[in-house]
């Protein structure tokens, strides 16, 4: 875990401080100096437009970045309201509606989103964020109805225990390492898809430099100038990485200590 709390840390850190010690413009553009190789002047070279990609970097990836937090966090609370309500309830009509959802790929309920409001960065937080709600839903509604199964729940029923009482102060406390880690999954699905949404040219107002839309761009010069593409590339790669790699290690520890992360 630590390997991967590390790569984030260097990443966010370049990104959140990047804009103080890169003053380059990442919209200027220099024909003259187009697909020029990476030097002491442009660390990762330039683009087709003779852009500076490491600057497109920097700005590029705090636009993602703010994109797929802002769509976690969406997606998260509505799903843990919605997996916490339908968790509780005595019918299974709900999964029906749920799986329903979950049949249809996340991509192309963001895609159907952004086609009815349109290009920007409201909008495609709006379409990643309800394209994962169902999904967290899902991870919700099962957690909570395994906590439900525990004696200490049956008992605290017994007792005379209303059901938002049990909620906030028995089985909140149960799945709340099973949902952060997955809040770490959706947060990978958001950045991924919304790089996906850049690279087909539906994502943000053209001329705002994004992962996706330079993964775009260095499709068409991969061959002669592989740089405009990697760096983002390599930089989503890492990402997604490290986050289901915390992930992972959280479910694990869950595991071995369930009473230890009941308390976090």
């Amino acid at each position: 875990m630590r390997i991967s709390i590390g790569i984030l840390v260097v990443i966010f850190g370049i990104i959140v401080l990047g804009p103080l010690f890169i003053t380059t413009d990442p919209l200027t553009t220099n024909p003259e100096i187009q697909l020029q190789p990476p030097d002491g002047q442009h660390p990762l070279g330039t683009d087709l437009l003779g852009r500076d990609v490491l600057s497109r970097v920097v700005h590029g990836g705090r636009q993602s970045l703010i994109v797929a937090t802002l769509a976690t966090l969406w997606s998260a609370g509505a799903g843990l309201i919605v997996g916490g309500v339908t968790g509780l309830s005595r019918y299974d009509f709900d999964l029906l509606v749920i799986n329903a959802t979950l049949a249809v790929p996340s991509l192309v309920i963001a895609l159907v989103i952004l086609t009815l409001l349109g290009r920007g960065t409201g909008p495609l937080v709006i379409a990643l964020g309800f394209s994962q709600i169902a999904p967290f839903a899902f991870v919700t509604r099962s957690a909570v109805r395994l906590a439900l199964a525990e004696g200490y729940v049956e008992a605290a029923y017994s007792l005379g225990a209303s059901r938002f009482y049990v909620l906030t102060h028995h089985i909140f406390s149960r799945v709340l390492p099973t949902l952060v880690a997955y809040t770490g999954v959706v947060f990978s699905y958001t950045l991924l898809n919304g790089a996906a949404l850049s690279f087909l040219g539906i994502g943000h107002e053209p001329g705002i430099p994004d992962w996706g839309t330079m993964l775009a761009e260095g499709r068409a010069n991969f061959r002669t100038a592989p740089w405009i593409g990697l760096a983002p590339g390599v930089a989503i790669t890492l990402i997604i990485w490290s986050v289901n790699e915390m992930a992972d290690q959280l479910t694990s520890l869950k595991g071995r200590a369930p009473g230890l992360l009941a308390r976090v």
